[in-house]
């Protein structure tokens, strides 16, 4: 159905609007403001579920997540590859063979472990994220920490100095 809607902006009209697109929009902010209260979304860090809800809300606008690619969801402090899957550190209570078979049948690929720290690294289907988060094993789900660059330090060009110059 067609809602035509005049806008007046001065002497024109601003034009048509679908009214089934507003209430898809409206729909869509509704679900990303219920998002934090599903099973495990506090024990995920701001950052990851600021991408795990714009690729889920990309997955419900039913875009496709392979053209353009789901790499477009990477930032600069959390990675997503082509597969649209996440890479996560999962900090847990334990780390032992049962936490780390809870974490696999989650979805987890784990790429490596450090026991010390009780921290799973691995990449996860964005769509499973929330279930894995939700493990009562698991303490928290973050992005890992990158090691950021730092800028090269430039020096100063020295400037030949006008009164000590032969000539």
């Amino acid at each position: 159905m067609w809602c035509w809607t005049r806008l007046h902006r001065g002497d024109g009209v601003i034009g048509p609007y679908l009214l089934p697109c507003l209430l898809g929009v409206l729909l869509l902010d509704g679900l990303a403001a219920a998002q934090p209260s599903a099973p495990g979304s506090s024990k995920l860090a701001p950052l990851l579920a600021q991408v795990l809800g714009e690729l889920e809300r990309a997955s419900l606008l039913g875009q496709s997540l392979v053209t353009p690619a789901p790499e477009r969801f990477s930032t600069p402090l959390v990675r997503v590859d082509g597969h649209g899957r996440i890479q996560v550190y999962v900090h847990v209570d334990r780390l032992d063979d049962a936490t780390l078979a809870s974490l696999v049948s989650a979805g987890l690929v784990i790429e490596q472990t450090s026991p010390k720290h009780r921290i799973v690294q691995g990449w996860i289907p964005f769509e499973r994220l929330r279930g894995l988060a939700a493990l009562a094993s698991v303490r928290r789900v973050g992005a890992p920490d990158y090691a950021v660059p730092k800028a090269p330090v430039r020096q100063p060009t020295p400037r030949p100095d006008p009164a000590r110059s032969p000539q």
